[in-house]
């Protein structure tokens, strides 16, 4: 790294609390505060975070966290759907929710005139939700017509079907949207337990970003959320994920493609593995930006996809790398044969240090836009402290970064990764294909998934 790249990002940092900074504290109570303070603006964006998701949910009520996080802001004890949403909006403010496998978020946008009247909203909205029954009921009938849309969708397709393949019956594979028989078992009861059990205050993250000190915020806390109890962090260890035997092609079998989504991967690493940062510079370097070699072969050289990329997920149990490529059905074997060419040149480190350089280079020049606003550094935090991984995670980014030698980076797939033993996921037209993968040079097992299955 640069000594003119270390001073600016450092400088970003570094400068004055009011305007550059991140401040983080530990109530007494458990619950962690996050604050980037800005008053450039008369605005302030806030979000409250729990460290528990879709992975906490019992097998059978699959979906559930999705539902709640939805559920919440659709109507409280006080307030029916309609007239909360009214108040919401008669502020200029904004509040949704969204949820993951590892956590739940709540927030929104306001003025900064209107931001106590907005937080009370989402502390009645979270204290006292309806849950009611009929919204329950639209809300189920709302994601059972998503899920039949996305099958529209060969990408999101092609993605579900991966992270299926890929983790089996570990809570990573589960789908966000539950089945049709888990949806159908949810109760109202369900959701009021299950949120209850999770809104303590160890298990909280309240991040806020704009016209909004440390103190004003824990103030608010204390006056609109005196009612949440004691409780610990829900976040915990996950359970380790399946691992491939040998090389399994997956076809998800949709009639008239004219073109297939292909995605290549394996497990990798845990998010909080120090290897991890190193693993994302190679990962970047070989099919991340517009020229590297993933892209260059695939798209430049051959004109098969418009877009092949290569990328490591962040979680806080094993997360799973990948290769995407989008070829027409004609090109699809070449372009299945190609990327395990590539594959397992990456794996066995054939691409010169120099190559890896540049990804380390690009990573640290993307990091001053990473933490150039308020809303985006206070996310990069609240990201940081959700994985559990420290206070100075964010701040040490350079320094972590400009340390990486080429050469240890080259290395990682190796350590990582395996060359016999991954999968590959297809959307296309079995029949189209079904001779021409027979003959695939690697000889992988092939299994046909029906595009109607679950």
């Amino acid at each position: 790294m640069t000594a003119a790249l270390l001073w600016s990002c450092m400088t970003l940092m570094s400068a004055s609390p009011k305007m550059k900074g991140v401040d983080r504290v530990d109530r007494p109570d458990g619950i962690t505060l996050l604050v980037a303070e800005d008053r450039s603006l008369p605005r302030v964006s806030f979000r409250i975070a729990l460290r528990s998701g879709g992975a906490e949910d019992p097998d059978e009520l699959q979906g559930l966290t999705r539902v709640t996080s939805e559920l919440v802001l659709r109507g409280t004890k006080k307030h029916a759907r309609r007239a909360f949403s009214e108040l919401v909006e008669g502020y200029g403010s904004s509040l949704s929710g969204d949820s993951g496998s590892e956590s739940q978020t709540w927030g929104g946008e306001s003025l900064s005139r209107y931001f106590e009247k907005t937080f009370a909203l989402l502390a009645e909205a979270l204290l006292e939700p309806a849950f009611a029954q009929e919204e329950l009921d639209k809300l189920v009938r709302e994601m059972e017509a998503e899920r039949t849309t996305r099958k529209d969708d060969d990408s999101t397709l092609s993605r579900l079907a991966f992270r299926r393949a890929l983790y089996g019956a570990h809570v990573y594979g589960r789908d966000p949207l539950g089945t049709k028989a888990s949806l159908a078992a949810l109760t109202p009861e369900h959701l009021r337990k299950e949120h209850t059990r999770r809104l303590v205050r160890g298990n909280m993250i309240v991040a806020a970003a704009g016209d909004i000190d440390v103190a004003t915020l824990s103030g608010l806390l204390d006056r609109y959320f005196a009612a949440i109890p004691a409780g610990a962090s829900l976040s915990k260890e996950m359970a380790p994920t399946p691992e491939p035997t040998g090389i399994t092609l997956y076809v998800v079998d949709k009639p008239e493609r004219t073109q297939t989504q292909i995605i290549l991967g394996r497990p990798a690493l845990k998010g909080t593995n120090p290897d991890h940062l190193a693993m994302n510079v190679a990962a970047t370097a070989f099919g991340g930006t517009f020229t590297a070699p993933l892209m260059h072969e695939i798209r430049e050289v051959r004109g098969w996809s418009y877009g092949a990329y290569a990328a490591i997920s962040e979680m806080r149990g094993r997360g799973g790398f990948s290769m995407v490529a989008a070829p027409a059905t004609g090109d699809t074997v070449g372009c299945i044969e190609l990327m395990v060419e590539l594959y397992k040149k990456f794996w066995n480190g054939d691409y010169p240090a120099s190559l890896f350089e540049f990804g380390r280079s690009y990573l640290l020049n993307q990091f001053p836009f990473n933490v150039a606003t308020p809303d985006a550094r206070v996310s990069e935090y609240l990201h940081a402290e959700l994985m559990g991984y420290g206070d100075n995670w964010v701040q040490s980014f350079p320094d972590r970064l400009g340390a990486l030698k080429p050469d240890a980076i080259r290395q990682m797939p190796k350590r990582y990764l395996s060359d016999t033993d991954f999968i590959i996921v297809i959307v296309a037209t079995h029949k189209e294909l079904q001779n021409a993968l027979a003959n695939l040079s690697f000889s992988p097992e092939i299994k046909v998934l029906p595009v109607e299955a679950e």
